[in-house]
């Protein structure tokens, strides 16, 4: 019996398999019954990662109102950890912006490309009201559905700003901050995690956003955008502070949002915005200011 089946016969909700997915560690599919599409999640026990999944699941029960009631069902079987629930249609970040990297001079899409990154802020913003950082802020982590709301998905990394010592390892390198990026380096189990932290991350997603380019160059140019290197190499290119300009970016120029980022992505946790209200009052006023220019 597959692992679909095991999990079918657990809910009772006979299941159909409708495609594998690609996953980085364990098993992930898309499944439907009776029209519902879902999502099923499962790594083995005692990995590292099924810890990362159950936090998931707690947290998409005890924030229904955040995640979108998504939350279906967890258990354990055969060795698994599983988790399932609803499946989320939309656009990644990536996707939905592409408007910009098309036409990037053009007035209403810059507008657009502001409103649609404040929207997303928001969101971050919305789950550290809750008393949460996400931790893995990434362009494919936010979705824009149809019907207009703003997703922030994937929550096995989020820290919860209120225990003493959360376990948190790190994350994507592309877009963790050179804090971060120093803790993992040293391969510490415990790196602090704070808005101004996740603020810069926040910063590394719009600017590949906009530019299609990382912010750090990992090569010795800063024009060179490849990221083919030894992983470590990379995070002691984060952690010393490589950002490079939206010209060495080979991006059109958008000097407001680019000062903006360039604050986000500062090396001295202290020049960067200490509050995402300071930062999301920034980015508002851009369009108040191409509005009255």
């Amino acid at each position: 019996m597959n692992l679909i089946d095991q999990v079918s016969k657990c809910t009772g909700l006979e299941l159909k398999e409708i495609n594998i997915l690609p996953a980085r560690k364990g098993f992930a599919a898309k499944v439907e019954k009776q029209g519902v599409m879902m999502l099923l999640k499962a790594v083995e026990l005692s990995e590292e990662r099924e810890r990362s999944l159950q936090k998931e699941a707690r947290i998409l029960q005890s924030l229904s109102n955040f995640t979108g009631d998504l939350y279906v069902a967890k258990g354990k079987v055969d060795g698994y950890f599983w988790l399932l629930r609803k499946w989320l249609d939309g656009k990644t970040a990536t996707k939905q912006t592409i408007y910009i990297r098309e036409n990037p001079t053009l007035l209403g899409n810059k507008r657009q490309f502001i409103a649609d990154i404040c929207q997303m802020l928001e969101k971050v913003v919305e789950l550290y009201d809750l008393g949460y950082l996400h931790g893995d802020l990434q362009p494919g982590h936010f979705i824009f559905a149809p019907d207009g709301e703003m997703h922030l998905i994937d929550l096995e990394l989020t820290v919860d700003s209120r225990e003493p010592n959360p376990i948190y390892r790190g994350a994507l390198v592309h877009y963790v901050p050179p804090e971060t990026a120093a803790g993992m380096l040293a391969g510490s189990q415990e790196i602090p995690l704070d808005a101004v932290s996740e603020i810069y991350s926040f910063g590394a997603v719009v600017f590949y956003l906009y530019t299609r380019v990382v912010p750090v160059a990992y090569s010795h140019s800063m024009e060179d955008p490849s990221y083919d290197f030894e992983f470590n190499d990379m995070l002691q290119a984060v952690r010393s502070g490589r950002v490079r300009s939206f010209a060495q970016a080979g991006a059109t120029p958008f000097a407001e949002l680019e000062y903006i980022l360039q604050r986000c992505l500062e090396t001295d946790r202290a020049k960067r915005y200490q509050s995402f209200s300071e930062l999301l009052c920034m980015l508002e006023e851009i369009n108040v200011m191409m509005d009255e220019a």
